[in-house]
Order: C-alpha cells, then sequence, then structure tokens
C-alpha cells in the first residue's frame, strides 16, 4: 500500500510518516523546502520504503512534475495548509490574505487530487483524505474571527463532499486532527 502526504515536513504530516512507515507502509513525502525537513531525512535513512519529492501544493507544475515519477498512491493525505490570519481582525484582514489561505487550503488539494486521481483509480482500494478542521464547521463556530481560515476549511469539507459523490469508489473523508 503507498500513502501520499502532502505537507510531510513537519507537524501532523511529519507524524502521519512515522506512524505510516513504522506499520510498514510505502511512503511518499510531499515536501515545500526539503532542505529545512531534518526529522523527514533522518527517517529516510531508517526507512527506504520513504520517498521525499520536493513539491509546492499551490505549483501545477511541481504538481506534475511530482506525479509524473509516481506508479502507485493507494491512500492520499492532503495535510498541507496555513493559517496566517490567527492575529487578524474582520477590520484588518486583507482579501490577499484570504486568497492566500484559499490557495493552499483549498485550491492545492483540489490540484493536488485531481493529478493523482489516475493513480488512485488503479488502486483496489482508493482513499482521499482532506485534513480539515472543526473551525470549517458553520455549526460549531460560536468563536468568531479567523475568517480565512474558517471558509477555507469549510470549502474544504464542501469539496470532499463532492468528490466523495462523484468518485463513489473513492473512499473520500475530512478528518480534524
Amino acid at each position: 500500500m503507498t500513502v501520499l502526504i502532502t505537507g510531510a515536513g513537519r507537524g501532523i504530516g511529519l507524524e502521519f510518516v512515522r506512524q505510516l512507515l513504522s506499520s510498514k507502509k510505502s511512503v511518499i513525502a510531499w515536501v515545500r523546502q526539503p532542505e529545512k525537513a531534518l526529522e523527514l531525512a533522518q527517517l529516510k535513512i531508517q526507512y527506504p520504503a520513504l520517498t521525499i519529492q520536493h513539491v509546492d501544493v499551490t505549483n501545477q507544475k511541481s504538481i506534475q512534475a511530482a506525479v509524473q515519477q509516481l506508479t502507485a498512491v493507494d491512500i492520499l493525505i492532503n495535510n498541507a495548509g496555513v493559517l496566517n490570519d490567527a492575529d487578524e481582525t474582520f477590520k484588518t484582514l486583507s482579501i490577499e490574505k484570504i486568497m492566500q489561505t484559499f490557495d493552499v487550503n483549498v485550491y492545492a488539494p483540489i490540484r493536488v487530487t485531481q493529478n493523482i486521481l489516475p493513480l488512485l483509480e488503479k488502486s483496489a482500494a482508493p482513499v482521499v483524505v482532506n485534513i480539515s478542521s472543526r473551525m470549517g464547521s458553520i455549526d460549531d463556530n460560536s468563536g468568531g474571527k479567523y475568517y480565512a481560515y474558517r471558509m477555507s476549511k469549510t470549502a474544504l469539507n464542501m469539496f470532499t463532499k463532492s468528490l466523495s459523490v462523484d468518485f463513489p469508489k473513492i473512499k473520500a473523508l475530512c478528518m480534524h486532527p
């Protein structure tokens, strides 16, 4: 079984890599700055089943170049994400910051999934996991703020739902870490 994880250089993505490698999975780790992913590089020494690719998920050409090197993906974990409006209020939040957040949190998972789709369709048990957040819940928003992040995670949730309807053979789900 081959698992591809975006945003695998640190945090939740890095822990996914660790856990999956320890359970004998073949892992493809996509990182935007591999030179800063020192813990990931250490895992590569310990686990030959780890492939590290330098990929910017906001760049279509970068994604396409990486996908051309792949032969199989059974599970895609769209983990790369940003929360860059934590210190913003509605009055100070810029449309540019919202657009940057959507580029990473919504458009990137769409780009990645579109490019990986042919490989997923070859899998006997394909899965797409989009790392969302409770902050994407409309009903559970009692705290306000975080406009860009909340809106992006809500959009990611809807993308996941539509994907699950359009491709019923692919298990598509959102997960709150």
